[in-house]
C-alpha cells in the first residue's frame, strides 16, 4: 500500500515562480513601507524640534473632614472633579501658575539647524526695562566673545539695532534697557532672548498642559506637559501643584472667613453692648421659686463652681496645647497630652492625627531627600497650613471656654447677691425684669460663639486635597529620538519588514494552488477545475446562461457530462459542500443547476445552510418562506419553491433563520421533504454549510448520489485535504467529485504545475472565450482601457 503524502503546515519547498507570486501580491506593501518610513524621516528632520514630556498623576478630593462632626449644611458646596479639573486648565490658573516661574524671558542657543531653549542654564542673567513695549516678542540676537564682550542685535519696523558693549555694562536702546549679569560657567556662542508676552505665554503654556481624568469615582487625574525643556516640564507641573493647592484653598476658604469677619464684629458689638448694661447675668435656668429657697441657690452655686474648676483645667490644656505648637511644634505626644484631657477631644482629634502622621511623613522624608526637594517642600507646606488651622481650631475654642468661665462667673456673683437680698422683694422683682433685658444679648452672644466655632472648624477641615500619586520626573529622552537615530532606525525597521513580510508571506503561503496540489492525496476521485471568473457576481452568481461559450461553462459542461452521461445510476441527489466559507460552494451549486436544466432536466436548487444563507441573494428573493418555515410547519411547499430565469430551474430558499438549525436538518420531516421532492424533480442539488465547520452537512453526503466538494485556487488551504480524506473514510459517500474553483492559469504557465496548465488551457479550452467570439491581444487590451476609463468618468 503506498504511504500517503504528509501535507506541510509551512511552504518548506523553493519555487522561483511562487516567489514571484509572493513578491508581486506584496509588492504593494512592500512599497507602502519604505514610502512611509522615507517620509517620515524626512519629515522629523525637516520640521520636528525635540519634545519633552513629564507627566504626573494626581488624586483631588472633594471632602471637608469636619462636615462628619458638624451637622450642617451650611458648609455644602457643589464642587464636582470635572470643575476642579476646569480650574486647572483655566487662563487665571495659568497665570498664577506662570508668574511663580522664570518664564518673562526665553533665552535660546543658535544651533546649525534647530535652536535650544537655556531654561535655568543660560551663562547670562538678563535684568531690562521696557521703555516701547513694541520690542515684546521681537528676537534680541547676541554673540559674546571672550567671555567678556557681547554684540547684540535686532531688527524692528525695519531698522536694525546694532550694538557692541562690554558684559557688565548697561546697553540701552530708544525700545530697552538691559543689563546683563555673567554666570562663572559662561561660554562664548550665540544666543538670542524674546520678552514673552504674558497673554501669548498664558495661551501657548495652557495649550501644552494636557488634564485628563483616569477615575472620576477615585478622583485621580494625570497632567501631562509638552515642551522643548525638559527641566521646565517638570518645573511646570510642579508648579502647577502647589499652586492648586493655595488657590483651591483660597477659594474654598473665601467664604468662610468672609462669615468670620462678620462674626468677630458682631461679638465685638454684643460685648460693648453687654458693658454697657452693666447687669449681673443671673442663670436662666433658674425659675423664680429657686429664689425661695437658700439651700437651692446654695447648692447650684457649688455647681457652677464646679463647673468653673473644669473651665479652668480646659484653659489651661487649651493654653498649654497653643504654646507648644508656637515653641514646639513637632513635639506631638507633648501636645496630644495636654488635649486629650481637653472636653474638644473628640472634634479636635481629626485634626491632631493628621498633624501626626504628616510630621512622622516629614521624619520619614528626611531621611531619603535633602531639604531643598519637592518631597520635602510640598510635606512642609502641608505641616504649616495644619499648624495654622490647629491653632485657629484652638484660639476659638480658648475664646469660647473664656467666655463661659465669664458666664459662670457672674451667675455665682448674681446667686451669691440673691442670697444676701433675699428678703428684698422689690430687688427679685427688679432683677427678674433686668435678666429679660440681659438675656437677648447673651444668648446671641453664645450663638455667635457657636457658629464661630462651627466656621473655624470648618476653615481648619480643609486641607490640601491634592494627593501627588506619581511625582513629576525629569525625561532623560525627548518623546522624538535624534536625527542620527531615526535615519539608522527607519532604514533598519524597512529592511527587516521587507525581509520579514516575504519570507513569511512564502513560507506561509500555504494555499492550493492547482491540481498538483490536491492529486497526490487523493487517487480515485475525479479532479475538476473550474477557471477564474473575473466578472461581477455581487448580485447574480449564475452567470452560465449569459457567457454559454465561456471557459467557465464548458467547465460546468464537463461536470454535466460526466454525471448525465452513463447508462445507469444517474445520480438524482447532488450535494454540493466545502470546509469553510468562500470556497465558491453556493457559485458552483447554482451554476451546476443552470447547467443541467439546460439539458432538459427539471432541477431544484435547495439552501440547506440556515445559518448564514446566499441564495435569496442571488435570485433577489426576499426569503420570507423557505425550508426553516417549511420545517417548522409555518407555510406549505408551494410557498417556498421559486422559479428562475432558466426554464426547468427552480430553487428553494432557506428562509428565516431558526433558533436551532441542527434540529430542523436533521428531522424526519426533512427526510420526508427529500424523498417527496424527489417525485417531482429530476435532480435535487443541496447547496449545504461547510463541512469543515458544521457537522449539519454529514447527514446529506449519506444520502446523496453525488458529492462534490469544493476547493478554492489561492485561497483554500492545503491541510483543507485533511477534511475531504476524512470525508471519504468516515461517510464513504457513494460518489465523490472534487472541484477546484477559481484557478488562474496565467500563474501556473511556467513551474512544475505547466504541464497541467498547459493541457486545460489548449485540449479542453482551446476554441472558448470569454466574450463569446475570439479577439486579439490589441482588441482586448483596448476593451480592457475603455471599460476602465467609462467606469471611471461614471
Amino acid at each position: 500500500m503506498e504511504e500517503k503524502r504528509k501535507i506541510s503546515k509551512y511552504n518548506n519547498e523553493y519555487n522561483s515562480y511562487l516567489l514571484q507570486i509572493v513578491l508581486k501580491k506584496n509588492l504593494w506593501l512592500i512599497i507602502l513601507f519604505l514610502a512611509i518610513i522615507l517620509l517620515g524621516i524626512w519629515a522629523f528632520i525637516r520640521y520636528t524640534q525635540p519634545i519633552y514630556q513629564a507627566n504626573t498623576i494626581i488624586q483631588l478630593n472633594n471632602e471637608n473632614r469636619v462636615t462628619e462632626l458638624i451637622s450642617s449644611n451650611t458648609f455644602t458646596k457643589d464642587n464636582t472633579l470635572e470643575n476642579r479639573v476646569e480650574v486647572l486648565s483655566s487662563p487665571e490658573f495659568i497665570k498664577r501658575v506662570i508668574r511663580k516661574l522664570p518664564l518673562d524671558i526665553s533665552l535660546y542657543a543658535k544651533g546649525n539647524i534647530l535652536d535650544f531653549e537655556l531654561y535655568k542654564t543660560a551663562p547670562i542673567t538678563i535684568e531690562y526695562s521696557i521703555i516701547d513695549s513694541t520690542i515684546i516678542n521681537v528676537p534680541i540676537y547676541f554673540k559674546i566673545k571672550n567671555k567678556k564682550n557681547i554684540e547684540l542685535n535686532y531688527e524692528l519696523n525695519g531698522e536694525n539695532i546694532q550694538i557692541k558693549e562690554k558684559i557688565g555694562d548697561t546697553i540701552i536702546t530708544r525700545h530697552i534697557k538691559l543689563y546683563i549679569i555673567p554666570s562663572p560657567d559662561i561660554t562664548d556662542g550665540e544666543y538670542y532672548f524674546t520678552i514673552n508676552d504674558f497673554t501669548n505665554l498664558v495661551r501657548k503654556y495652557r495649550n501644552q498642559l494636557s488634564i485628563s481624568i483616569i477615575n472620576s469615582n477615585a478622583g485621580s487625574v494625570q497632567l501631562s506637559f509638552n515642551d522643548e525643556n525638559p527641566v521646565k516640564c517638570v518645573d511646570f507641573l510642579n508648579t502647577v501643584i502647589q499652586e492648586y493647592k493655595s488657590f483651591d484653598l483660597e477659594q474654598r476658604t473665601q467664604s468662610a472667613r468672609s462669615m468670620l469677619d462678620f462674626i468677630d464684629q458682631q461679638l465685638t458689638a454684643l460685648e460693648q453692648i453687654m458693658d454697657q448694661e452693666n447687669i449681673p447675668n443671673r442663670s436662666l435656668d433658674l425659675l423664680p421659686d429657686t429664689f425661695t429657697s437658700v439651700l437651692s441657690i446654695k447648692q447650684e452655686i457649688k455647681k457652677l463652681q464646679t463647673e468653673k474648676e473644669l473651665l479652668n483645667d480646659e484653659l489651661s490644656n487649651l493654653k498649654n496645647a497653643l504654646l507648644v505648637l508656637e515653641n514646639d511644634s513637632f513635639n506631638t505626644s507633648k501636645l496630644i497630652v495636654y488635649l486629650a484631657q481637653s472636653s474638644y477631644y473628640p472634634i479636635l482629634s481629626t485634626f491632631i492625627n493628621e498633624y501626626r502622621l504628616l510630621i512622622e511623613q516629614y521624619a520619614s522624608l528626611s531621611t531619603i531627600y535633602s531639604q531643598n526637594t519637592t518631597a520635602i517642600e510640598q510635606i512642609l507646606w502641608k505641616i504649616h497650613y495644619s499648624k495654622n488651622s490647629l491653632k485657629d481650631v484652638l484660639q476659638t475654642l480658648l475664646d469660647k471656654s473664656k467666655y463661659q468661665l465669664s458666664t459662670t462667673n457672674k451667675k455665682i456673683q448674681d446667686l451669691q447677691h440673691n442670697i444676701n437680698s433675699y428678703n428684698s422683694n422689690s430687688f427679685i422683682a427688679s432683677t427678674m425684669d433686668e435678666t429679660n433685658i440681659s438675656q437677648p444679648s447673651t444668648k446671641y452672644y453664645e450663638q455667635f460663639l457657636d457658629k464661630r466655632l462651627e466656621y473655624t472648624l470648618y476653615i481648619a477641615g480643609i486641607v490640601s486635597d491634592i494627593v501627588v500619586l506619581e511625582e513629576p520626573t525629569l525625561l532623560t529622552n525627548p518623546i522624538y529620538p535624534n536625527k542620527t537615530k531615526i535615519i539608522l532606525m527607519g532604514i533598519f525597521i524597512f529592511l527587516l519588514l521587507a525581509v520579514i513580510t516575504l519570507i513569511w508571506k512564502y513560507i506561509s503561503y500555504t494555499n492550493i494552488l492547482s491540481i498538483e496540489d490536491i492529486e497526490p492525496h487523493i487517487k480515485d476521485n475525479l479532479i475538476i477545475t473550474l477557471p477564474l471568473f473575473t466578472g461581477d457576481l455581487s448580485n447574480n452568481q449564475l452567470v452560465i446562461h449569459k457567457y454559454k461559450r465561456s471557459l467557465l461553462a464548458e467547465s460546468f459542461r464537463k461536470i454535466k457530462s460526466h454525471l448525465l452521461l452513463r447508462d445507469t445510476n444517474i445520480p438524482q441527489t447532488i450535494v454540493v459542500t466545502s470546509t469553510i466559507s468562500g470556497e465558491g460552494k453556493t457559485f458552483v451549486a447554482i451554476n451546476l443547476g443552470g447547467i443541467l436544466a439546460l439539458s432538459n432536466k427539471k432541477v431544484l436548487i435547495i439552501d440547506t445552510d440556515l445559518r448564514r444563507p446566499k441564495m435569496s441573494i442571488t435570485f433577489n428573493n426576499l426569503n420570507e418562506f423557505g425550508l426553516s418555515n417549511y420545517l417548522l410547519g409555518e407555510c406549505k411547499l408551494e410557498q417556498c419553491i421559486k422559479s428562475t430565469d432558466i426554464n426547468n430551474l427552480f430553487y428553494f430558499p432557506a428562509g428565516s433563520l431558526p433558533e436551532y438549525p441542527n434540529e430542523l436538518i436533521t428531522s424526519h420531516k426533512m427526510d420526508e421533504l427529500l424523498e417527496n421532492l424527489k417525485k417531482y424533480y429530476d435532480i435535487i442539488i443541496l447547496d449545504t454549510p461547510p463541512i469543515g465547520l458544521i457537522s449539519d452537512t454529514t447527514k446529506f453526503v449519506l444520502l446523496a448520489d453525488t458529492t462534490l466538494y469544493v476547493f478554492r485556487s489561492e485561497y483554500s488551504k492545503k491541510d483543507f485535504i485533511y477534511n475531504l480524506e476524512k470525508l471519504k473514510q468516515e461517510l464513504n459517500p457513494k460518489e465523490l467529485i472534487i472541484v477546484l474553483n477559481g484557478f488562474n492559469d496565467k500563474l501556473i504557465k511556467q513551474t512544475k504545475y505547466g504541464k497541467y496548465g498547459y493541457e486545460y488551457k489548449y485540449d479542453i479550452y482551446g476554441y472558448y472565450v470569454d466574450n463569446e467570439d475570439k479577439q486579439s491581444k490589441t482588441q482586448k487590451s483596448m476593451r480592457k482601457y475603455f471599460n476602465y476609463f467609462t467606469k471611471k468618468n461614471k
